[in-house]
């Protein structure tokens, strides 16, 4: 039966094959031209296509020069949809740290790979994928003499950036190094860079730690002091040039920073009318030294009188490349970024007694519009006849309701739970909600979708004697829930992995996380 019905199936016209090879899924597709010779040959134009709408119904883009069949690059986009959308993980794998950690810095997680700091030591573990088991190193200060404070990394280009805690002559020194080896960094012309403080005429008296923050795109390297005038400082960490210092110049509201791109970037701004996201633009090329541009001032909720706005912002890291050992990875236009904002009562003296906490999601092509429009506008203006653009001001009617997305929430004190347009929204210690700001993707949760996973469109209604008025929010997600049956503390997310990380919280500070081991769930 089966040697009658295959001749007769293949003799068929091949528009007739293609048009019915037009409603099938991706892993039939796979199959078939695996299967049969004549159909892999008929498939392949198809198969490109296919493979090209699943990238972009996925937010990502293609690894360059990837030696693996695109059938299966293919199947593996699919799986990886299907999986997320139901939180259906394959496989779990415990990473054991040894003993129990206690960082002194939050967790850093990039592309695979996580580093944990303690006061004298940096692990960095390559995660487990479905390809391997990973492997863990540790880097000790006293090996390299040099002490281990605020860090970031990218391991697409093997760079892990240090800050030394210990200040000389009023310099502090920012070291480049390999994340492999803990040497010095082969592609950095100057692998320390340095930078005079101003400790000296804005001592902390508040008997806290500065918070600083430090973001790496390609050869983009950003720090940012929280202090009690903030400081942001961009090199281009490879020739060692400063593009811009600001020292003492950002206005005293400014208390948080993040990266758009390789030329832009977030200021968050505390101001008495409810907080603002203020949008800059700087030229990455210069080798003298640049003046941002502010593009956008982007209003936030207005609130009473009474109260207190404390506003930060966070994105998943963007990676020069991709991962070795990925197939894709998310495109830099496909992420999420999320605003944390606390309102503290006026008369309240300690920050930490917040009266409400929220997150607000905004999707990136709402930035990149504005950018692109400024961009426009810039060419079309007279530079002698007007040397300099206003900013535009983006009262919150204007943008918030339909462009942005605000939920109630705990703080998290960790900032690796997002990737691409994919959050981590805790709701306890065991239950989590996956929120995916995708909706190309998400559009599929109506297909053969569970019961814990659905797509929101109805607005969001906050009612909060903060606030002037309701506040009204519509940007569409999809939601997938999942109770892990036990408490976790922190959650990390990326393309194929959810890390939920194991440990105790010894007191409400972040700096008392005990970690003991990391629970890989790979999709």
């Amino acid at each position: 039966m089966h040697s009658l019905v295959k001749p007769v199936f293949l003799d068929l016209p091949q528009e007739i094959l293609l048009k019915i090879a037009v409603f099938l899924d991706p892993v039939s597709l796979v199959r078939y031209a695996l299967a049969c010779k004549k159909l892999h040959d008929m498939y392949q134009d198809l198969l490109k296509l296919r493979y090209d709408i699943e990238l972009h119904i996925n937010g990502m883009v293609d690894k360059e020069d990837s030696k693996t069949p695109m059938a299966q690059r293919l199947s593996r986009l699919y799986d990886l949809r299907l999986g997320w959308k139901d939180l259906n993980w394959k496989n779990m794998k415990e990473v054991d740290l040894g003993t129990y950690f206690m960082p002194n810095h939050p967790p850093e997680f990039a592309a695979g790979v996580v580093a944990i700091s303690s006061e004298d030591s940096l692990k960095v573990i390559w995660l487990p994928s479905a390809e391997g088991n990973g492997r863990m190193v540790e880097h000790h200060s006293r090996s390299a003499h040099i002490p281990i404070g605020d860090f970031t990394i990218d391991p697409t280009q093997d760079l892990l950036v240090l800050l030394n805690d210990h200040i000389r002559n009023d310099t502090a020194r920012v070291h480049l190094r390999t994340l492999s080896t803990n040497e010095d960094h082969p592609l950095a012309l100057h692998p320390i860079l340095t930078y005079k403080t101003y400790e000296d005429v804005f001592a902390d008296q508040r008997g806290r730690r500065r918070h600083v923050k430090i973001r790496i795109v390609n050869d983009i390297l950003a720090l940012f002091i929280d202090d009690f005038w903030s400081r942001l400082l961009i090199w281009n960490w490879r020739n060692g040039v400063i593009i811009y210092d600001s020292k003492l110049e950002l206005d005293i509201t400014i208390k948080n920073f993040t990266l758009v791109d390789h030329e832009s970037f977030l200021l968050t701004a505390n101001s008495d009318i409810g907080g603002a996201l203020l949008l800059y633009t700087f030229d990455s090329t210069s080798l003298s030294g640049v003046t941002p541009v502010l593009v956008a001032r982007f209003g936030l909720p207005p609130i009473r009188s009474s109260f207190r706005v404390k506003v930060s912002i966070e994105a998943a890291p963007l990676h020069a490349k991709s991962p070795d050992d990925a197939l894709f990875s998310t495109s830099p236009t496909s992420r999420i970024y999320v605003v944390s904002i606390s309102y503290i009562r006026e008369e309240e003296q300690d920050y930490r007694k917040v009266h409400s906490s929220y997150e607000l999601f905004v999707h990136h092509r709402t930035f990149k519009k504005y950018l692109d429009g400024y961009t426009i506008r810039d060419k079309e203006r007279s530079t002698e006849a007007d040397p300099k653009l206003p900013p535009l001001e983006v009262a919150w009617a204007n943008w918030g309701e339909a462009e942005t997305r605000i939920l109630s929430c705990h703080p998290v004190p960790w900032s690796r739970h997002m990737h691409g347009t994919r959050v981590v929204h805790v709701k306890n210690g065991c239950s989590i909600d996956v929120l995916d700001f995708n909706m190309e993707r998400t559009a599929y949760f109506g297909c053969k979708s569970e019961a814990n996973a659905r797509v929101c469109t109805s607005p969001s209604i906050v009612t909060d004697d903060v606030f002037l008025s309701e506040v009204v929010t519509k940007l569409p997600y999809g939601l997938s829930s999942m109770d892990f049956g036990q408490p976790y503390h922190i959650y990390m997310v990326d393309n194929e992995r959810l890390i939920a990380v194991d440990g105790f919280l010894q007191t409400v500070t972040q700096v008392n996380y005990f970690i003991k081991s990391l629970d890989v769930h790979l999709f």
